[in-house]
This record gives structure tokens, sequence and C-alpha cells, in this order.
């Protein structure tokens, strides 16, 4: 497999206190899509322009490895590899960010993030709607064949939610958001790469208010994250009204957190699940 190899020169927006933001870490991984596309494939304006393709998100799963703060490295090298699936109906894109120089010396595994994508063919070149569709021929074929597979990655997040729902409850809260631009993309809609401050919003509202009444809580402000694993259903659009409604629980003394991502409107479907886990 091809891996695209691309560093990032370590600046104090890429990092918390605690590790890596994973905001950054979306959207360093989009990123490098859109570079490996444009070394192997096509520019992502050509992709949308000139083939009427795009792709969108299904699953992400984000996992921290060893410990690399912002004194710990010098760059973040970044190293992309992508598969084709199912017959062109589905993409794999897996991101590694490992931390080199200083602390690191030659190189520290800081995380990595896999993502499945479900390529999407439009159907209006002005607002950019689409709808699923295998990618042409035409594209596939720049993908090499141990590049190509036949199935995607199960599904995690209801195995997830099951185990946590068999926890101890710690709290739980509603945290009503509106999608402004500066959270959207080229076709007006939201971007993936939101999805982290959305939740983390979320998360420390709840633990800031909740902390005295379940002091568990607070390993939410004091600890990173160990995993983040999204399953993503519909899109928002700019300007829509939204809600994350978020509950906590403690899993052998480990915290976990799903957000659900709502609409206001009762009985509207969600657009999205996500877990974090620490410890």
């Amino acid at each position: 497999m091809r891996t695209l190899h691309h560093d990032l020169v370590v600046d104090t927006c890429l990092f918390s206190p605690l590790q890596l933001q994973p905001r950054a870490l979306f959207a360093q991984s989009w990123n490098g899509l859109a570079r490996w596309f444009a070394a192997n494939v096509c520019s992502f304006p050509s992709l949308l322009g000139d083939h009427h393709f795009g792709m969108v998100f299904l699953g992400i799963h984000l996992a921290y490895h060893e410990p690399v703060g912002f004194f710990d490295a010098d760059v973040i090298g970044q190293e992309v590899t992508v598969r084709l699936l199912r017959q062109g109906s589905r993409l794999e894109l897996v991101s590694r960010y490992v931390g080199r120089g200083r602390e690191c010396g030659d190189g520290r595994l800081a995380a990595e993030v896999r993502c499945t994508l479900c390529p999407v063919a439009i159907t209006e070149p002005r607002s950019l709607a689409a709808q699923p569709a295998p990618f042409p021929e035409d594209i596939q074929r720049c993908f090499a064949e141990d590049e190509r597979g036949t199935s995607t990655a199960p599904r995690v997040v209801p195995a997830l939610l099951e185990e946590i729902s068999r926890g101890v409850p710690l709290g739980e809260r509603q945290t009503p958001f509106t999608i402004h631009r500066h959270m959207a993309e080229v076709a007006d809609q939201w971007s993936f790469s939101e999805i982290p401050c959305l939740c983390e919003a979320s998360r420390e509202h709840l633990v800031l208010e909740q902390v005295g009444r379940a002091p568990e809580l607070g390993q939410a402000l004091a600890l990173p994250l160990r995993t983040v694993d999204v399953e993503l259903a519909r899109p928002y659009y700019s300007f829509d009204r939204g809600v994350t409604s978020t509950q906590a629980a403690s899993l052998g003394g480990k915290l976990a957190f799903v957000h659900r991502l709502g609409a206001t409107l009762p009985g509207t479907p969600v657009h999205g699940i996500v877990v974090e886990r620490y410890g």
C-alpha cells in the first residue's frame, strides 16, 4: 500500500494541556486524505468538479497510544494509507500520528485515526447535493491491487453502548447548539471535524455542573482521552439547531461518555452517536 508521509510542525493549537486535540486530529486526517488523493487519484476540486463525486463519513475511531505532549516533539509525522472497499462503495482512511524530536526521539506513536467513508455522486453541482454511489471505474483504476478490499471494519458503537449501559450512571445533560458557518464546509453542511468540539462542550458543562455530586467526573478534566468512536447517520446543515444529549458512566472505575447528536424537534432521528472513553 502507498503511504503518504507529511510532517506537521508542532504549534500550541495542536494540543490541549493533556494531549493532541481530537479536533486537530480529525481535521488533519481529512487533509491527509486530500493529500493522498491529490498524489494518487486527483485533487478534491477535480473530484467534485470534474468527476462529480465526493465522500461522507460513516464511522470514525480515534485511539491514543503513547503519551505525546506539546513539549515532547518538534514535529508530528502523519502517515496516511487509503483502501477502496466493497467494489468502490466504501473507503477506508488510516492516519497515524508519530511524534519526533525532543523527548520522542526517532518516533513515538501518539494516535491513530481510522475512518470509514461512503462515496457519493453529486446530483446538483451548485448545492453539491449527493447520493451514495460507488466510485466510477476511472477513479477505481487509480487504486493499487493491495489498496482494495472486500469488507469494512465492523460497527463498534452498538457494542460499546451495551457495555456502558451496564456501568454506574454518573450524570447526564443536554447542550443545545447551532451549526454556524464557521463549523461548516463548502457544501454548507457541518464539517465532521467539529464533532469533538460539540461533544467536549457538552462533556465539560456536565462535569463542571455535577462533579460536586459525582467526584469521579473530575477524571474528565484531569486525564487524557483513550478512545473516541463515532457513528454518523445524517448531516447537519448551516443554521440547523441541534442538541448534544450526554450521559456519563463509570465502568470498573474508568470513565465513559455517550453523546447523542440530535435535533431540537421531538421524534427526529439522531444525526450521530459518539463514545468517549478514559483510562
